[in-house]
């Protein structure tokens, strides 16, 4: 079989075509997966925000020696 450069070239350009689409859908999807993260109330991040806190407050220290 043989092809002509102008089939060679319109093959090529489908391929990128399709591929490009795929990278344009999957990086929409990944927008919106970051969107609905961003979006989600996090009561994880309380819990964890509260440990720096309470690290941090002074302590009265103990006596240790019995």
């Amino acid at each position: 079989m043989n092809f002509t450069p102008e089939q060679i070239a319109s093959t090529n350009k489908a391929g990128i075509e399709a591929v490009l689409g795929l990278a344009h859908t999957q990086f929409a999807a990944f927008e919106r997966c970051l969107r609905c993260i961003s979006t989600q109330p996090r009561p994880h991040l309380k819990k964890a925000s509260a440990t720096p806190k309470r690290c941090s407050t002074p302590k009265t220290p103990r006596n240790t020696s019995t």
